[in-house]
């Protein structure tokens, strides 16, 4: 959309991308009107909206520096900002974000920059960010690097250029420097202003909070159907168009078997419902909303999972007559699957839940699991220490089936016998991995190991800037022996953690004695890493919590592949004692298909069956 002649008309092009914002879009272009420079001219990008932006944009387009332009699909921010600059007629772009506000000085003020300054290719202004609930009002007038990084777009004015504006189908991210300011960064300088004439508005719809929450909200926000190559600030990137690049072939067709309405999200290792299309099974997905960053909900980016959409719903199930309703996976996903059972009661309805009851006491949703539980004619609970909790909280009221499986398990495509030799066989040392958050162990664990030579190496970006004060004071503490590694995905689980020695579990000290009323979640819960390591074949680390209820240690102690321990100094002498962890690292390896989501397919496929007969015999 670039025109390679550059335009010489002295002016500024304001480019205005928006989404449904509604909303707020009348006070971005009154605080555009107010400006005290005069000679600019507007292009709105309307983006595939859904409200009524139309509607109030049409009362401004009478006045001729107005242009309106619509996407009938949602595009992307880099797209829209190079179909506007591919528009302008100025030699100077201005970026209005439809959810901020400029200050009548602002234009002005920032061409002045340029007329101090004529090497400059970027001038930009201080800006006001409003957070009331958090912090109050934060005033920047100085940016910490002002080559370009943490510039917002409502605070700039460069000269139009040839470059091109990072489009979603190379990358979907919130860092404004890898999309278009490195660019330019070599082209003339960078101008502040020291001046504070903008308001980039805090919201819960911003676009830059939609990325930080996770690939799953940005996705289901904007309805983006394709797989995304996503990269927010402070993580690593997650490329889908390369994880999901074998699932992107239709898969085997729907032969008559059953219609399963999945209703809710599917957190972690969502390829894993494949494994239904592939054994014939046509797929329908309703998706809940306001999930957090690990929950997965639709589009799908793979399959051939139909969507049902948030607005017509009820007519669309009525059409699509489904078999089963299948409702999973966590506490926010309840209200939206009781409403659906609420409206379809005749449809047989399996409930599957993986967490504990403290999150869905907590905030309110302690009612709606209680109707999924007396309403569901089957559930599945993720292992038989919370289905014990569960009997007690809501006795049977009809007859319902159960079954017993982990609701996060990854596709068997991920089990690849592909391995990578032992680094403490190599460079010697033990060498031990955590896929994700450190739960439970401190610096001073961390010490402790480095005495015994045993190494900890943690993955993923995002971690290490959470976990950034913990990581700091470990590397003090044992230099050299913790080791940071960007985020693996599924592709590469088994060969790059099969050069560890062991993983860790979530390391904690239960204190229930055996009583279910006194478990807590971390006695309950079966983190997602568990199928991970296993993919790589590896014994399983965690705190000996003998006595007590702990779902872990109950399926690691049942398969022979978990490392018990009481005190940190006791893992040395595990490793050491190689007969022994031998024996761990074989059942290990013994048991690595009973962590894969295909291999209990069978069985839930005739749970669900079983389901539906009884329903009907009812």
């Amino acid at each position: 959309f670039m025109t390679t002649e550059i335009s010489h008309i002295e002016g500024v092009s304001v480019i205005m991308p928006t989404y449904n914002q509604a909303s707020f879009i009348s006070l971005a272009i009154n605080s555009l009107i107010q400006q005290n420079h005069r000679k600019w001219e507007v292009i709105i990008i309307n983006d595939g909206c859904t409200d009524n932006t139309d509607e109030v944009v049409s009362h401004f387009l009478s006045d001729r520096r107005f242009f309106y332009y619509r996407n009938a699909n949602n595009l992307g921010l880099g797209k829209c900002l190079n179909i506007g600059i591919s528009k302008a007629k100025y030699n100077y772009i201005a970026y209005l974000p439809s959810d901020d506000i400029i200050f009548p000085e602002h234009l002005s003020s920032l061409l002045s920059a340029f007329k101090n300054n004529q090497a400059g290719i970027l001038a930009f202004s201080g800006i006001i960010q409003a957070n009331y609930n958090v912090m109050g009002t934060t005033e920047i007038l100085h940016k910490r690097n002002i080559r370009g990084h943490d510039l917002q777009l409502v605070q700039v004015l460069h000269k139009k250029n040839t470059c091109k504006w990072m489009e979603r189908d190379e990358c979907t991210t919130n860092d404004y420097s890898r999309m278009y300011w490195n660019k330019i960064l070599d082209m003339g300088a960078f101008i502040p202003t020291n001046q504070i004439t903008c308001e980039w508005v805090e919201h819960p719809n911003q676009r830059n909070k939609k990325i930080q929450q996770g690939i799953n909200i940005y996705r289901s926000y904007y309805n983006v159907k394709t797989p995304l190559k996503f990269h927010p600030k402070n993580s690593g990137l997650i490329d889908e168009v390369a994880l999901y690049s074998r699932f992107l072939k239709k898969t085997q067709m729907f032969k008559g078997q059953l219609k399963i309405l999945i209703v809710g999200e599917l957190s972690f290792n969502p390829e894993r419902i494949l494994a239904f299309e592939e054994a014939g099974h046509k797929l329908f997905g309703l998706w809940a909303e306001n999930c957090w960053w690990f929950h997965t909900v639709g589009p799908l980016p793979f399959g051939n999972v139909t969507e049902v959409s948030k607005e017509n719903w009820k007519e669309e199930i009525e059409l699509i007559k489904p078999d089963i309703i299948y409702g999973l996976l966590s506490a926010l996903a309840a209200p939206t699957i009781e409403k659906v059972i609420r409206a379809f009661p005749c449809i047989p309805f399996v409930w599957h839940f993986k967490e504990g009851p403290f999150y869905a006491r907590q905030n309110g949703l302690w009612s709606s699991i209680q109707y999924l539980f007396e309403q569901a004619d089957g559930i599945i609970h993720i292992n038989e220490d919370i289905r014990q909790f569960y009997n007690l909280s809501f006795p049977k009221t009809k007859d319902t089936c159960y079954m017993v499986l982990d609701g996060e398990l990854p596709k068997a495509d991920w089990f690849i016998d592909k391995r990578k030799p032992l680094l403490s066989q190599t460079i010697g040392g033990y060498h031990t991995v955590i896929p994700g958050r450190p739960l439970g162990l401190t610096p001073e664990h961390i010490e402790k190991l480095a005495k015994d030579n045993i190494h900890l190496h943690l993955y993923g970006e995002n971690w290490h800037h959470t976990y950034n004060h913990f990581i700091q004071l470990s590397m003090e503490l044992a230099p050299n022996h913790i080791h940071l590694h960007p985020a693996c995905d599924q592709r590469n689980w088994a060969e790059e953690f099969s050069q560890y020695d062991a993983g860790w579990l979530h390391f904690f000290e239960s204190k229930n004695g055996g009583d279910y009323l006194r478990a807590k979640w971390e006695d309950y819960n079966i983190p997602a890493r568990m199928a991970t390591l296993a993919v790589a074949g590896l014994p399983m680390l965690q705190r000996d919590n003998t006595g007590h209820i702990v779902a872990t240690q109950t399926i690691c102690k049942e398969l022979g592949n978990g490392i018990f321990i009481t005190e940190i100094g006791e893992l040395i002498h595990v490793f050491n004692d190689r007969k022994f962890y031998q024996k761990i690292r074989n059942n290990s390896s013994k048991h690595i298909m009973d962590f894969a989501f295909d291999t209990y397919v069978p069985k839930l496929i005739g749970f669900f069956k079983k389901v539906i007969a009884n329903s009907k015999i009812q």
